[in-house]
Protein backbone atom coordinates (compact mmCIF):
# COMPACT_ATOMS: atom_id res chain seq x y z
CA UNK A 1 0.00 0.00 0.00
CA UNK A 2 1.31 3.41 -0.95
CA UNK A 3 2.60 5.52 1.92
CA UNK A 4 2.55 9.30 2.30
CA UNK A 5 6.24 9.14 3.13
CA UNK A 6 6.86 8.14 -0.48
CA UNK A 7 5.71 11.55 -1.68
CA UNK A 8 8.42 14.07 -2.59
CA UNK A 9 8.93 16.60 0.21
CA UNK A 10 8.14 19.55 -2.08
CA UNK A 11 4.68 18.04 -2.78
CA UNK A 12 3.99 17.81 0.94
CA UNK A 13 5.31 21.29 1.72
CA UNK A 14 3.66 23.08 -1.20
CA UNK A 15 0.35 21.24 -1.54
CA UNK A 16 -0.54 19.51 1.72
CA UNK A 17 0.95 21.45 4.65
CA UNK A 18 -0.67 24.82 3.69
CA UNK A 19 -4.11 23.17 4.08
CA UNK A 20 -3.50 21.97 7.64
CA UNK A 21 -4.51 23.61 10.89
CA UNK A 22 -1.90 23.97 13.64
CA UNK A 23 -3.13 20.82 15.40
CA UNK A 24 -3.18 18.81 12.17
CA UNK A 25 0.26 20.08 11.20
CA UNK A 26 1.82 19.14 14.55
CA UNK A 27 0.14 15.71 14.43
CA UNK A 28 1.65 15.16 10.99
CA UNK A 29 5.11 16.10 12.28
CA UNK A 30 4.72 13.55 15.07
CA UNK A 31 4.06 10.62 12.70
CA UNK A 32 7.69 9.80 11.96
CA UNK A 33 11.19 11.23 11.88
CA UNK A 34 10.87 12.09 8.21
CA UNK A 35 7.90 14.36 8.92
CA UNK A 36 9.43 15.81 12.08
CA UNK A 37 11.74 17.88 9.88
CA UNK A 38 8.71 19.83 8.70
CA UNK A 39 8.08 21.18 12.23
CA UNK A 40 10.37 24.17 11.66
CA UNK A 41 9.23 24.95 8.13
CA UNK A 42 9.50 28.75 7.99
CA UNK A 43 7.06 29.08 5.08
CA UNK A 44 4.26 27.36 7.02
CA UNK A 45 4.81 29.31 10.24
CA UNK A 46 5.15 32.58 8.37
CA UNK A 47 1.85 32.05 6.55
CA UNK A 48 0.13 30.93 9.75
CA UNK A 49 1.50 33.85 11.77
CA UNK A 50 0.43 36.41 9.20
CA UNK A 51 -3.05 34.95 8.76
CA UNK A 52 -3.64 34.54 12.50
CA UNK A 53 -2.22 37.83 13.76
CA UNK A 54 -2.60 40.15 10.76
CA UNK A 55 1.01 41.27 11.04
CA UNK A 56 2.25 44.16 8.91
CA UNK A 57 4.60 43.27 6.05
CA UNK A 58 7.98 41.99 7.27
CA UNK A 59 9.93 41.05 4.16
CA UNK A 60 13.26 41.13 5.99
CA UNK A 61 12.31 38.59 8.64
CA UNK A 62 13.50 35.23 7.32
CA UNK A 63 13.66 33.07 10.44
CA UNK A 64 12.00 32.62 13.80
CA UNK A 65 8.40 32.52 12.62
CA UNK A 66 7.46 29.52 14.79
CA UNK A 67 8.73 31.23 17.93
CA UNK A 68 7.01 34.45 16.91
CA UNK A 69 3.71 32.63 16.41
CA UNK A 70 3.96 31.01 19.83
CA UNK A 71 4.82 34.23 21.66
CA UNK A 72 2.39 36.56 19.92
CA UNK A 73 -0.43 34.96 21.89
CA UNK A 74 0.92 36.87 24.90
CA UNK A 75 2.19 40.03 23.24
CA UNK A 76 2.11 43.22 25.32
CA UNK A 77 1.88 46.85 24.20
CA UNK A 78 4.05 49.45 25.96
CA UNK A 79 3.83 53.21 25.47
CA UNK A 80 5.58 56.19 27.00
CA UNK A 81 5.99 59.90 26.38
CA UNK A 82 3.37 62.64 26.22
CA UNK A 83 0.03 61.25 27.36
CA UNK A 84 -2.13 64.36 27.13
CA UNK A 85 -5.81 63.49 26.72
CA UNK A 86 -4.85 59.87 27.38
CA UNK A 87 -3.57 59.39 23.86
CA UNK A 88 -1.07 56.70 24.90
CA UNK A 89 -3.71 54.51 26.53
CA UNK A 90 -2.99 55.65 30.10
CA UNK A 91 -5.26 57.75 32.26
CA UNK A 92 -5.31 61.43 31.16
CA UNK A 93 -4.26 62.52 34.67
CA UNK A 94 -0.85 60.95 33.94
CA UNK A 95 0.26 63.50 31.32
CA UNK A 96 3.91 62.42 31.12
CA UNK A 97 4.80 58.73 31.08
CA UNK A 98 8.56 58.77 31.45
CA UNK A 99 9.22 55.04 31.23
CA UNK A 100 7.47 52.23 29.36
CA UNK A 101 4.12 51.19 30.85
CA UNK A 102 1.98 48.43 29.47
CA UNK A 103 -1.39 49.38 28.03
CA UNK A 104 -4.44 47.56 29.29
CA UNK A 105 -6.31 46.46 26.18
CA UNK A 106 -9.97 45.43 26.16
CA UNK A 107 -10.64 41.89 27.40
CA UNK A 108 -9.37 39.06 25.16
CA UNK A 109 -7.66 41.45 22.73
CA UNK A 110 -4.01 41.10 21.66
CA UNK A 111 -2.25 43.96 19.87
CA UNK A 112 -0.49 43.04 16.63
CA UNK A 113 0.14 46.49 15.15
CA UNK A 114 0.18 50.06 16.45
CA UNK A 115 0.19 53.42 14.67
CA UNK A 116 0.60 56.89 16.16
CA UNK A 117 -1.85 59.59 15.12
CA UNK A 118 0.97 62.08 14.55
CA UNK A 119 -0.55 64.53 16.99
CA UNK A 120 -3.40 63.31 19.10
CA UNK A 121 -3.93 59.55 19.14
CA UNK A 122 -2.65 55.98 19.26
CA UNK A 123 -4.52 53.31 17.29
CA UNK A 124 -4.04 49.56 17.75
CA UNK A 125 -4.98 46.69 15.44
CA UNK A 126 -5.77 43.52 17.36
CA UNK A 127 -5.48 39.88 16.33
CA UNK A 128 -9.26 39.71 15.97
CA UNK A 129 -9.23 42.45 13.32
CA UNK A 130 -10.60 45.26 15.52
CA UNK A 131 -9.22 48.80 15.80
CA UNK A 132 -9.02 50.61 19.13
CA UNK A 133 -7.86 54.18 19.61
CA UNK A 134 -6.93 56.42 22.53
CA UNK A 135 -6.96 60.20 22.48
CA UNK A 136 -8.59 61.72 19.41
CA UNK A 137 -8.04 61.19 15.70
CA UNK A 138 -7.84 64.96 15.23
CA UNK A 139 -7.64 68.02 17.47
CA UNK A 140 -11.31 68.78 16.77
CA UNK A 141 -12.92 65.42 17.38
CA UNK A 142 -12.62 62.72 20.00
CA UNK A 143 -14.22 60.91 22.88
CA UNK A 144 -11.49 61.36 25.49
CA UNK A 145 -13.51 64.02 27.33
CA UNK A 146 -15.97 61.29 28.38
CA UNK A 147 -13.37 59.15 30.21
CA UNK A 148 -14.39 58.15 33.71
CA UNK A 149 -11.73 58.95 36.35
CA UNK A 150 -11.94 55.34 37.58
CA UNK A 151 -11.97 53.58 34.23
CA UNK A 152 -9.12 51.40 33.01
CA UNK A 153 -7.32 52.18 29.75
CA UNK A 154 -9.04 49.18 28.14
CA UNK A 155 -12.42 50.60 29.05
CA UNK A 156 -11.41 54.03 27.75
CA UNK A 157 -10.32 52.72 24.37
CA UNK A 158 -12.68 53.78 21.59
CA UNK A 159 -13.41 50.93 19.20
CA UNK A 160 -13.56 52.27 15.65
CA UNK A 161 -16.96 51.47 14.22
CA UNK A 162 -18.44 50.52 10.86
CA UNK A 163 -21.83 51.27 9.33
CA UNK A 164 -24.50 48.76 10.35
CA UNK A 165 -24.37 46.96 6.99
CA UNK A 166 -20.64 46.27 7.52
CA UNK A 167 -20.62 45.62 11.27
CA UNK A 168 -18.84 42.27 10.92
CA UNK A 169 -15.85 43.78 9.05
CA UNK A 170 -12.35 42.78 10.18
CA UNK A 171 -9.22 44.83 9.43
CA UNK A 172 -5.93 43.30 8.28
CA UNK A 173 -3.80 46.43 7.81
CA UNK A 174 -3.81 49.89 9.40
CA UNK A 175 -2.06 53.21 8.71
CA UNK A 176 -2.38 56.59 10.38
CA UNK A 177 -1.91 60.07 9.00
CA UNK A 178 -1.91 63.32 10.92
CA UNK A 179 -5.64 63.28 11.63
CA UNK A 180 -7.12 60.21 9.95
CA UNK A 181 -6.77 56.43 10.04
CA UNK A 182 -6.95 54.03 7.10
CA UNK A 183 -7.81 50.37 7.39
CA UNK A 184 -7.77 47.57 4.82
CA UNK A 185 -10.40 44.91 5.47
CA UNK A 186 -10.24 41.15 4.89
CA UNK A 187 -12.57 41.60 1.93
CA UNK A 188 -10.20 44.14 0.35
CA UNK A 189 -12.14 47.34 1.07
CA UNK A 190 -10.50 50.58 2.21
CA UNK A 191 -11.97 52.25 5.30
CA UNK A 192 -11.22 55.73 6.59
CA UNK A 193 -11.90 57.36 9.96
CA UNK A 194 -11.56 61.04 10.88
CA UNK A 195 -13.65 60.81 14.07
CA UNK A 196 -13.47 58.02 16.59
CA UNK A 197 -17.13 58.41 17.57
CA UNK A 198 -18.46 58.06 14.00
CA UNK A 199 -18.57 55.01 11.69
CA UNK A 200 -15.76 54.69 9.16
CA UNK A 201 -16.16 55.58 5.50
CA UNK A 202 -15.83 52.89 2.83
CA UNK A 203 -13.65 54.41 0.08
CA UNK A 204 -14.79 53.79 -3.48
CA UNK A 205 -12.82 55.21 -6.42
CA UNK A 206 -14.80 56.93 -9.16
CA UNK A 207 -12.62 56.25 -12.21
CA UNK A 208 -10.60 53.25 -10.99
CA UNK A 209 -11.99 49.73 -10.90
CA UNK A 210 -11.21 47.67 -7.82
CA UNK A 211 -12.38 44.26 -6.68
CA UNK A 212 -12.61 42.42 -3.37
CA UNK A 213 -10.51 39.42 -2.35
CA UNK A 214 -13.14 36.78 -1.87
CA UNK A 215 -11.47 34.17 0.33
CA UNK A 216 -7.98 34.37 -1.17
CA UNK A 217 -6.31 37.09 0.88
CA UNK A 218 -3.69 34.79 2.41
CA UNK A 219 -3.40 32.63 -0.69
CA UNK A 220 -1.66 33.14 -4.00
CA UNK A 221 -1.48 36.37 -5.99
CA UNK A 222 -4.82 38.08 -6.13
CA UNK A 223 -6.73 39.35 -9.14
CA UNK A 224 -6.10 42.63 -10.90
CA UNK A 225 -7.83 45.45 -9.05
CA UNK A 226 -7.41 44.10 -5.50
CA UNK A 227 -5.94 46.39 -2.84
CA UNK A 228 -2.43 45.38 -1.75
CA UNK A 229 -1.41 48.20 0.62
CA UNK A 230 -2.79 51.39 2.17
CA UNK A 231 -0.80 54.37 3.45
CA UNK A 232 -2.06 57.47 5.27
CA UNK A 233 -0.01 60.62 4.74
CA UNK A 234 -0.03 64.08 6.30
CA UNK A 235 -2.46 65.56 3.76
CA UNK A 236 -3.44 62.58 1.62
CA UNK A 237 -4.05 58.84 1.41
CA UNK A 238 -2.66 56.22 -0.94
CA UNK A 239 -3.37 52.64 -1.93
CA UNK A 240 -1.46 50.13 -4.04
CA UNK A 241 -3.96 48.45 -6.37
CA UNK A 242 -2.75 45.19 -7.90
CA UNK A 243 -2.10 45.58 -11.65
CA UNK A 244 -3.49 49.13 -11.64
CA UNK A 245 -0.93 51.13 -9.70
CA UNK A 246 -0.70 53.55 -6.80
CA UNK A 247 -3.84 55.63 -6.28
CA UNK A 248 -3.63 58.88 -4.31
CA UNK A 249 -6.62 60.79 -2.97
CA UNK A 250 -7.18 63.79 -0.74
CA UNK A 251 -9.44 64.64 2.22
CA UNK A 252 -13.13 63.99 1.65
CA UNK A 253 -15.79 65.60 3.85
CA UNK A 254 -17.42 63.27 6.35
CA UNK A 255 -20.65 62.00 4.81
CA UNK A 256 -23.30 59.32 4.99
CA UNK A 257 -22.83 55.80 3.71
CA UNK A 258 -24.62 54.11 0.87
CA UNK A 259 -24.13 50.57 -0.34
CA UNK A 260 -21.28 51.80 -2.56
CA UNK A 261 -19.52 53.84 0.12
CA UNK A 262 -17.98 57.29 -0.25
CA UNK A 263 -16.85 58.14 -3.79
CA UNK A 264 -13.44 59.78 -4.17
CA UNK A 265 -11.65 60.92 -7.30
CA UNK A 266 -8.30 59.15 -6.98
CA UNK A 267 -5.25 60.13 -9.01
CA UNK A 268 -3.14 57.34 -10.49
CA UNK A 269 0.66 57.48 -10.25
CA UNK A 270 2.11 56.94 -13.73
CA UNK A 271 4.29 53.87 -14.28
CA UNK A 272 3.12 51.85 -11.28
CA UNK A 273 0.83 49.29 -12.95
CA UNK A 274 3.44 46.68 -13.92
CA UNK A 275 3.19 43.15 -12.46
CA UNK A 276 5.87 40.57 -13.28
CA UNK A 277 4.50 37.89 -15.60
CA UNK A 278 1.23 39.73 -16.27
CA UNK A 279 -0.04 40.74 -19.72
CA UNK A 280 -0.46 44.37 -20.64
CA UNK A 281 -3.96 45.61 -19.74
CA UNK A 282 -5.99 46.84 -22.70
CA UNK A 283 -6.46 50.20 -20.94
CA UNK A 284 -2.70 50.87 -20.82
CA UNK A 285 -0.81 52.21 -23.85
CA UNK A 286 2.32 50.51 -25.16
CA UNK A 287 4.40 53.53 -24.12
CA UNK A 288 3.05 53.58 -20.57
CA UNK A 289 3.50 49.81 -20.23
CA UNK A 290 7.11 50.01 -21.40
CA UNK A 291 7.77 52.77 -18.86
CA UNK A 292 6.02 50.82 -16.08
CA UNK A 293 8.15 47.78 -16.91
CA UNK A 294 11.26 49.95 -16.59
CA UNK A 295 10.11 51.22 -13.19
CA UNK A 296 9.33 47.70 -11.99
CA UNK A 297 6.66 46.08 -9.86
CA UNK A 298 5.83 48.22 -6.83
CA UNK A 299 6.44 46.43 -3.51
CA UNK A 300 6.11 49.20 -0.92
CA UNK A 301 4.71 52.70 -0.46
CA UNK A 302 5.30 55.42 2.13
CA UNK A 303 3.06 58.51 2.44
CA UNK A 304 4.66 61.62 3.94
CA UNK A 305 3.99 65.34 4.16
CA UNK A 306 2.80 66.29 0.64
CA UNK A 307 4.95 63.61 -0.99
CA UNK A 308 4.88 59.87 -1.60
CA UNK A 309 7.84 57.53 -1.96
CA UNK A 310 7.61 54.00 -3.33
CA UNK A 311 9.93 51.04 -3.78
CA UNK A 312 9.96 48.60 -6.69
CA UNK A 313 11.08 44.96 -6.95
CA UNK A 314 14.38 45.83 -8.71
CA UNK A 315 15.21 47.97 -5.64
CA UNK A 316 14.54 51.35 -7.25
CA UNK A 317 13.13 54.25 -5.21
CA UNK A 318 10.77 56.82 -6.74
CA UNK A 319 8.92 59.88 -5.44
CA UNK A 320 5.93 61.98 -6.49
CA UNK A 321 4.22 65.12 -5.24
CA UNK A 322 1.13 64.41 -3.18
CA UNK A 323 -0.89 67.52 -3.89
CA UNK A 324 -4.25 67.75 -5.70
CA UNK A 325 -3.93 67.69 -9.51
CA UNK A 326 -0.15 67.13 -9.31
CA UNK A 327 -0.07 63.32 -9.26
CA UNK A 328 -1.75 62.07 -12.43
CA UNK A 329 0.03 62.39 -15.77
CA UNK A 330 3.47 63.16 -14.31
CA UNK A 331 6.27 60.64 -14.25
CA UNK A 332 7.72 60.02 -10.78
CA UNK A 333 11.29 61.10 -10.07
CA UNK A 334 13.80 58.35 -9.35
CA UNK A 335 16.05 58.77 -6.31
CA UNK A 336 19.04 57.15 -8.00
CA UNK A 337 21.41 57.09 -5.04
CA UNK A 338 18.89 55.30 -2.85
CA UNK A 339 19.31 52.04 -4.77
CA UNK A 340 21.77 49.49 -3.41
CA UNK A 341 25.28 49.52 -4.91
CA UNK A 342 26.04 47.08 -7.69
CA UNK A 343 26.67 43.60 -6.36
CA UNK A 344 24.46 43.98 -3.29
CA UNK A 345 20.92 42.74 -2.81
CA UNK A 346 18.26 45.22 -3.92
CA UNK A 347 16.45 47.41 -1.41
CA UNK A 348 13.41 45.42 -0.27
CA UNK A 349 11.62 47.44 2.41
CA UNK A 350 10.56 51.05 2.95
CA UNK A 351 9.18 52.80 6.02
CA UNK A 352 8.80 56.35 7.26
CA UNK A 353 6.44 59.18 8.15
CA UNK A 354 6.07 62.96 7.84
CA UNK A 355 9.48 64.28 6.68
CA UNK A 356 11.71 61.19 6.86
CA UNK A 357 11.88 57.72 5.37
CA UNK A 358 14.22 54.74 5.22
CA UNK A 359 14.93 51.97 2.74
CA UNK A 360 16.92 48.85 3.56
CA UNK A 361 17.79 45.40 2.29
CA UNK A 362 18.43 41.93 3.67
CA UNK A 363 22.22 42.51 3.63
CA UNK A 364 21.87 45.10 6.39
CA UNK A 365 22.18 48.21 4.23
CA UNK A 366 20.12 51.16 5.56
CA UNK A 367 19.62 54.47 3.73
CA UNK A 368 17.84 57.46 5.26
CA UNK A 369 16.10 60.14 3.20
CA UNK A 370 14.22 63.37 3.88
CA UNK A 371 11.42 65.42 2.38
CA UNK A 372 14.00 67.99 1.24
CA UNK A 373 15.74 65.38 -0.92
CA UNK A 374 12.41 64.37 -2.42
CA UNK A 375 11.58 67.99 -3.24
CA UNK A 376 14.98 68.45 -4.89
CA UNK A 377 14.36 65.44 -7.11
CA UNK A 378 10.86 66.58 -8.02
CA UNK A 379 11.97 70.11 -8.86
CA UNK A 380 14.68 68.82 -11.20
CA UNK A 381 12.29 66.43 -12.91
CA UNK A 382 12.34 62.70 -13.72
CA UNK A 383 14.90 63.02 -16.53
CA UNK A 384 17.62 64.44 -14.27
CA UNK A 385 19.83 62.18 -12.18
CA UNK A 386 19.56 63.66 -8.70
CA UNK A 387 22.94 63.96 -6.99
CA UNK A 388 21.55 64.16 -3.45
CA UNK A 389 22.76 61.12 -1.56
CA UNK A 390 21.06 59.37 1.34
CA UNK A 391 22.33 59.58 4.89
CA UNK A 392 24.24 56.45 5.92
CA UNK A 393 24.52 55.96 9.69
CA UNK A 394 27.43 53.59 10.46
CA UNK A 395 25.82 52.21 13.63
CA UNK A 396 22.74 51.11 11.63
CA UNK A 397 24.62 49.16 8.97
CA UNK A 398 24.93 45.36 9.08
CA UNK A 399 22.80 45.23 12.22
CA UNK A 400 19.87 43.29 10.83
CA UNK A 401 17.52 46.28 10.90
CA UNK A 402 13.96 45.19 10.05
CA UNK A 403 11.99 48.35 10.93
CA UNK A 404 12.53 52.05 11.57
CA UNK A 405 9.98 54.46 13.06
CA UNK A 406 10.30 58.24 12.87
CA UNK A 407 9.07 61.05 15.07
CA UNK A 408 9.95 64.70 14.61
CA UNK A 409 12.85 64.71 17.04
CA UNK A 410 13.56 61.05 17.69
CA UNK A 411 13.60 57.70 15.93
CA UNK A 412 13.66 54.04 16.81
CA UNK A 413 15.22 51.17 14.89
CA UNK A 414 14.48 47.49 15.47
CA UNK A 415 16.73 44.53 14.70
CA UNK A 416 15.64 40.99 13.87
CA UNK A 417 16.85 39.90 17.32
CA UNK A 418 14.59 42.42 19.06
CA UNK A 419 17.23 45.00 19.94
CA UNK A 420 16.30 48.66 19.66
CA UNK A 421 18.42 51.66 18.75
CA UNK A 422 17.32 55.19 19.43
CA UNK A 423 18.36 58.42 17.72
CA UNK A 424 17.72 62.03 18.69
CA UNK A 425 18.53 65.43 17.21
CA UNK A 426 17.12 68.57 15.63
CA UNK A 427 13.97 69.04 13.58
CA UNK A 428 14.03 67.46 10.13
CA UNK A 429 17.55 66.11 10.54
CA UNK A 430 17.77 62.64 9.03
CA UNK A 431 19.07 60.93 12.11
CA UNK A 432 19.00 62.89 15.24
CA UNK A 433 22.41 62.58 16.72
CA UNK A 434 23.86 59.25 17.76
CA UNK A 435 22.17 55.90 17.49
CA UNK A 436 22.48 54.00 20.71
CA UNK A 437 21.96 50.56 22.11
CA UNK A 438 22.84 51.34 25.66
CA UNK A 439 21.46 49.59 28.72
CA UNK A 440 21.96 49.78 32.44
CA UNK A 441 23.63 46.86 34.09
CA UNK A 442 20.82 46.68 36.65
CA UNK A 443 17.44 45.21 35.83
CA UNK A 444 14.21 47.18 36.14
CA UNK A 445 10.63 46.00 36.19
CA UNK A 446 8.27 47.41 33.61
CA UNK A 447 5.56 48.99 35.72
CA UNK A 448 2.06 47.79 34.85
CA UNK A 449 -0.45 50.55 34.22
CA UNK A 450 -3.20 48.48 35.78
CA UNK A 451 -2.90 45.98 38.66
CA UNK A 452 -4.89 43.41 36.69
CA UNK A 453 -2.02 43.06 34.22
CA UNK A 454 0.70 42.73 36.86
CA UNK A 455 0.80 38.96 36.47
CA UNK A 456 1.56 39.28 32.75
CA UNK A 457 4.30 41.89 33.06
CA UNK A 458 5.99 40.72 36.24
CA UNK A 459 9.04 39.78 34.20
CA UNK A 460 12.49 41.35 34.37
CA UNK A 461 13.65 43.62 31.57
CA UNK A 462 16.53 46.01 31.16
CA UNK A 463 15.57 49.68 30.79
CA UNK A 464 18.09 52.00 29.17
CA UNK A 465 19.06 55.36 30.72
CA UNK A 466 17.07 57.02 27.95
CA UNK A 467 13.83 55.36 29.02
CA UNK A 468 13.87 52.80 26.24
CA UNK A 469 13.24 49.22 27.27
CA UNK A 470 14.77 46.10 25.81
CA UNK A 471 12.35 43.38 24.77
CA UNK A 472 12.87 40.46 22.42
CA UNK A 473 11.51 39.79 18.94
CA UNK A 474 9.44 42.90 18.61
CA UNK A 475 7.12 42.54 15.62
CA UNK A 476 6.75 46.31 15.16
CA UNK A 477 7.41 49.66 16.74
CA UNK A 478 6.19 53.20 16.26
CA UNK A 479 7.54 56.66 17.06
CA UNK A 480 4.87 59.30 17.39
CA UNK A 481 4.56 62.99 16.72
CA UNK A 482 2.95 64.12 19.94
CA UNK A 483 3.40 67.81 20.66
CA UNK A 484 4.08 68.97 24.22
CA UNK A 485 4.77 72.37 25.64
CA UNK A 486 7.58 71.21 27.92
CA UNK A 487 8.71 67.89 26.54
CA UNK A 488 10.20 65.03 28.52
CA UNK A 489 13.32 65.27 30.61
CA UNK A 490 15.63 62.37 30.07
CA UNK A 491 17.96 61.01 32.77
CA UNK A 492 21.08 62.54 31.24
CA UNK A 493 19.67 66.04 31.75
CA UNK A 494 18.53 67.06 28.28
CA UNK A 495 15.09 68.39 27.39
CA UNK A 496 13.22 67.53 24.22
CA UNK A 497 11.44 70.87 24.08
CA UNK A 498 8.34 71.18 21.92
CA UNK A 499 9.12 67.78 20.54
CA UNK A 500 6.75 65.17 19.23
CA UNK A 501 7.91 62.55 21.64
CA UNK A 502 5.46 59.75 22.23
CA UNK A 503 6.64 56.20 21.70
CA UNK A 504 4.97 52.83 21.45
CA UNK A 505 6.09 49.32 20.84
CA UNK A 506 4.66 45.85 20.97
CA UNK A 507 6.80 43.40 22.80
CA UNK A 508 6.84 39.79 23.88
CA UNK A 509 7.57 38.75 27.47
CA UNK A 510 10.95 37.15 28.04
CA UNK A 511 12.60 35.58 31.03
CA UNK A 512 15.58 37.27 32.56
CA UNK A 513 17.08 40.46 31.16
CA UNK A 514 19.63 41.65 28.64
CA UNK A 515 22.80 43.39 29.67
CA UNK A 516 24.45 45.51 27.02
CA UNK A 517 27.01 48.21 26.38
CA UNK A 518 27.14 51.60 24.77
CA UNK A 519 27.12 51.55 21.01
CA UNK A 520 27.75 55.07 19.81
CA UNK A 521 27.47 56.17 16.19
Amino acid sequence: MASMTALPSDIIIDNIIPLLSVKEFLNLCAVCKAFLSFADDEVYWRRLTKSTFRLPAQPLREKGWRELYKNLHRAILYTWGSNEEGRLGHHPSNRKVQSPWDVDLPVNQVAVNVVMGRGWSTTVLTASGSLYTWGALSSFHGSYSSYSPNSTSGERAAKLKFPAAYSSTNIIEVSSGRSHVLGLSEEGRIWSWTQDDQPGMFINFIHIDTTTYGSTYYGARRARGTIERVAAGWNHSAALVNGVGIVVWFPTPQGTHGEEGIHVDGELVLGTCYIEGALKPSTVSDEDWAYAKEVGEVTGIMAGDSYLVFLTKPGKVYAVYAEPNMVAGTRPAQLHYFSAPTGQKPMSYISGSFCKFAVFNSDGLVYIGTKDQVQEALVQGPEVEVKSKPTVIPSLQKRGIVAIAFGDYHSLALTAEGKKLRGRGVYNSPFMGNWMNRQRSDSTRLRPANPRSRKITNTLFSISPQRVGTLVRLPWLQAGNMETSQGLRDPVGQYLRNSHNSLAWGGLPTLGHHRGRWDMA
